[in-house]
């Protein structure tokens, strides 16, 4: 039914997105098919579904603020993917709405590190900046496990 709903209702663009993105839930835990299986049954993209979801995963005050225009579409998926905590301190701050500091993303847990190398000798300059003493032996020895 939801499935139906998401499909013409996709075309005529009468659901919100909040709206939409409860649709797409419901059919994920109803049919037990994966994101990008509902994806292709809607004529949407992967990605669309997955953005959308992420809207779920605002805290009501943000969730508030979208039902109301306030925050943008964009922003919206953005701060639905991080923490409670991270979106608290986003509403506290208040209107307008930013983009988490890329400073306290880093700070709320562990991130991808990028390594830079043109050599083998600037790839290891540049892990030992990356890494603690710790990780760098525990890495070590991860890569030196043979199977």
């Amino acid at each position: 039914m939801y499935e139906v709903m998401l499909v013409e209702n996709g075309h005529r663009k009468n659901l919100s997105p909040l709206d939409e993105a409860q649709a797409m839930s419901r059919v994920l835990k109803e049919e037990r098919i994966t994101q990008k299986e509902l994806a292709r049954r809607v004529g949407r993209t992967a990605m669309y579904v997955s953005q959308r979801l992420a809207l779920l995963g605002l805290i009501p005050p943000l969730r508030d603020a979208f039902t109301m225009g306030i925050l943008k579409l964009e922003l919206a998926r953005q701060f639905g993917t991080l923490t409670e905590a991270e979106q608290q301190a986003i509403a506290d701050a208040g209107q307008p709405y930013r983009p988490q500091p890329v400073n306290a993303a880093a700070k709320a847990g562990p991130s991808i590190r990028r390594i830079s190398a043109g050599t083998p000798e600037q790839a290891a300059e540049s892990i030992r900046k990356l890494f603690t003493p710790d990780e760098l032996a525990e890495l070590l020895r991860l890569l030196g496990t043979r199977s």
